[in-house]
Order: C-alpha cells, then sequence, then structure tokens
C-alpha cells in the first residue's frame, strides 16, 4: 500500500494523483449541485448516485477483509460523512422537484 509520506518526500506525478482522488467525492457532490440548480430531478438523482457508489465501496471494502475488528467504526464515520450527507440532499432535492411541479 502507498503511503501518504512516501509520495510526499518523493514527489512527482502520484503525489498529484492522490490529491486528485480524494478531491473526487466532493467534486462529484459539486456537480451534482450546480446541474440541480438547472435541473431538480437530475440533479436529485446525483447525490443519491454518490451515495449509492459510496455505499457499494464500502460494503466491498468490507467484503475484502477492509476494516477488521473495530475499523467498522471507521467505516461507519465514513459512511455518515461520505454517503448520507448526499443522500438527504439527493432526497430533499427529489421532493421539491416532485412538489413543485404542477398537477398533471
Amino acid at each position: 500500500m502507498i503511503e501518504w509520506g512516501e509520495l510526499r518526500e518523493k514527489g512527482g506525478i502520484g503525489h498529484e494523483l492522490l490529491i486528485l482522488a480524494h478531491s473526487v467525492p466532493g467534486l462529484l457532490i459539486l456537480a451534482g449541485t450546480l446541474v440541480a440548480w438547472k435541473w431538480e430531478w437530475i440533479g436529485g438523482g446525483l447525490p443519491v448516485g454518490v451515495a449509492v457508489l459510496v455505499t457499494t465501496f464500502l460494503l466491498w471494502a468490507i467484503s475484502r477483509g477492509g476494516y477488521r475488528g473495530t475499523y467498522h467504526q471507521v467505516a461507519a464515520i465514513v459512511w455518515l460523512t461520505m454517503a448520507l450527507p448526499p443522500l438527504l440532499a439527493g432526497v430533499l432535492f427529489l421532493a421539491s422537484w416532485r412538489r413543485a411541479r404542477p398537477p398533471a
């Protein structure tokens, strides 16, 4: 496994890729919010999709032996901070979109 300190000492493109990889979830949430500004139904679905992807990844990591022992607490914290906020935001966007539509 690549350690953060090793990349910082070595520099190079690996350091930049690691920073980019850690920025992806936040950038996805930002992109979803910008899309939601224009199209609420798409913008509501994107954060829900992000939450599903994060949840799927955590379940995959747990099934492969990651988060052993007390690390299940870490997985729960990751889920609460990385999946729950976009899930709630997406559900609220979808509820707002559904409520604002004129009756058919």
